[in-house]
């Protein structure tokens, strides 16, 4: 992902969402249109065990046509083209975990990328 990513914190257990400002192979911002397919795995960091997945997202819910500055995006004035909404029974494990999205484009090619998430207990 290029840039920047929200959500590198989430309680056990509880909802977390994940922005980012995603560019292609070509270095342009990915769209709907340019955009086939994405899914996530979740992995445990420090043996990458997967957690979870693969998970398909829908394209239409997860990338924005424009960059967007709303839902807590505040890395920078720029904004994000990707929002994942990730349900808290996939969040059940405390500690490092790293996301890896895999989308694939118009042109076929599957680009991939990495986020670190750290998942804490509930106190």
């Amino acid at each position: 992902m290029s840039c920047c990513a929200a959500g590198e914190g989430s309680i056990a257990g509880s909802s977390a969402v994940v922005l980012a400002r995603v560019r292609a192979i070509n270095q342009s911002y990915i769209t709907r249109a340019t955009t086939v397919s994405i899914s996530r795995t979740i992995y445990l960091a420090s043996n990458s065990a997967v957690l979870s997945g693969p998970t398909s997202l829908v394209v239409a819910s997860t990338v924005f046509d424009t960059l967007q500055t709303d839902y807590g995006w505040n890395a920078d004035v720029t904004g994000y083209n990707f929002r994942d909404a990730i349900l808290g029974s996939a969040l059940t494990t405390v500690g490092k975990i790293v996301l890896v999205y895999s989308l694939v484009d118009s042109d076929g090619l599957t680009s991939l990328y990495r986020i670190e998430h750290t998942v804490k207990a509930v106190v």
